[in-house]
């Protein structure tokens, strides 16, 4: 059992360190294509019920514009500590479906 722990403590260590070095935590702007790709085209054809995924596929660089995502990522406080953060226009677009 001691020496479980001390094996996690260690491995804890190196992974703090590693973060340490990696340096800000700040999060990446979202830059998704504008585009759509050729499944996603033949799936929003298809689509008739769902249309907000449609829009939101159509507009999502339009709403999660550069100065949104500036705003947005506002809410990260400075951290080395912890994983690399999602971009704040995903977690913004997966509450919007969420809803």
């Amino acid at each position: 059992m001691k020496g479980e722990a001390g094996a996690w403590f260690a491995t804890e260590r190196v992974m703090f360190e590693a973060k340490r070095e990696v340096g800000n935590m700040r999060p990446q702007h979202w830059c998704p294509p504008v585009e759509p790709s050729p499944a996603e085209a033949a799936v929003m054809r298809r689509v008739k019920r769902a249309k907000l995924f449609v829009f939101l596929r159509e507009r999502r660089h339009e709403i999660f514009d550069e100065g949104f995502q500036q705003e947005l990522g506002t809410l990260y406080g400075d951290s080395r500590l912890g994983h690399p953060p999602v971009p704040p226009a995903k977690l913004a677009l997966a509450s919007v479906l969420q809803a």
